[in-house]
């Protein structure tokens, strides 16, 4: 059960990286058709 830690743990921390990305860039891209 222990092997199966290490990478869950870091698919868990890409997916959120990935989250948090694709935030930001709805963010960014929402701001600027707000302003434009």
């Amino acid at each position: 059960m222990r092997h199966l830690l290490l990478p869950l743990s870091s698919l868990l921390s890409g997916v959120g990286l990935l989250v948090v990305g694709v935030g930001l860039l709805f963010s960014v891209v929402g701001l600027r058709a707000g302003l434009a």
